[in-house]
C-alpha cells in the first residue's frame, strides 16, 4: 500500500512486491498481461482518491480483469466521507 497519488513507478513497485506477480508475466506458457493497463488503473484510481480525499472514504475495486489486451476494473464501491454524506442529504 502507498499514500496517493501514486506514480507510474510507485504502481511498478506495488505490483511487483506482490506474492503472485509471476501470474503477471506468464505463467504455464500463457501469455503476460497488460501490465501497463493495470499500472494506469492503479494509478489514475489514486489520482481520483487523491484529488476526491476530503469527499472520499474509502474505495474498493474487486475484481481487476487484466489480459494481454489490457485491463478492467469490473465492480467498486466509494465509500463518501461522512462529511460528504452529511452535504448530499441538505436540501438544496
Amino acid at each position: 500500500m502507498r499514500r496517493a497519488p501514486v506514480d507510474a513507478r510507485g504502481a511498478r513497485a506495488m505490483l511487483a512486491s506482490l506474492k503472485g506477480k509471476s501470474l503477471l508475466a506468464g505463467f504455464r506458457g500463457q501469455a503476460a498481461v497488460d501490465v501497463e493497463a493495470l499500472v494506469d488503473i492503479i494509478c489514475r484510481l489514486s489520482e481520483l482518491a487523491n484529488d476526491l480525499r476530503d469527499e472520499i472514504d474509502q474505495i474498493d475495486v474487486n475484481p481487476v480483469i487484466v489480459g494481454i489486451g489490457g485491463a478492467i476494473a469490473v465492480d467498486a464501491l466509494v465509500v463518501p466521507t461522512e462529511h460528504a454524506s452529511d452535504r448530499a442529504a441538505e436540501p438544496s
